[in-house]
């Protein structure tokens, strides 16, 4: 690979990193969101929403972070 590309793909991977530190941070926001229901809405459909929002934001950020580890090992 040319420097010029691997000079982009580490803008890219950059940007990556900073997308993913922005979904933990929605992530934990989510799940204190979910942490501070009230009792009277715990396990109601609201809470199993949120607890699948989180589920998925997680197995994205999963993704992400396979995704990111690959870019690295290109611009070793």
């Amino acid at each position: 690979m040319n420097a010029k590309r691997k000079a982009q793909l580490k803008k890219c991977l950059g940007r990556l990193n900073d997308e993913l530190e922005l979904l933990e941070r929605l992530m934990d926001e989510e799940q204190d969101a979910k942490e501070n229901m009230p009792e009277n809405l715990r396990y109601s459909q609201r809470y199993e929403e949120s607890e699948e929002a989180y589920d998925t934001m997680q197995s994205a950020k999963d993704l992400l972070e396979d995704a990111a580890d690959e870019l690295e090992e290109l611009t070793a």
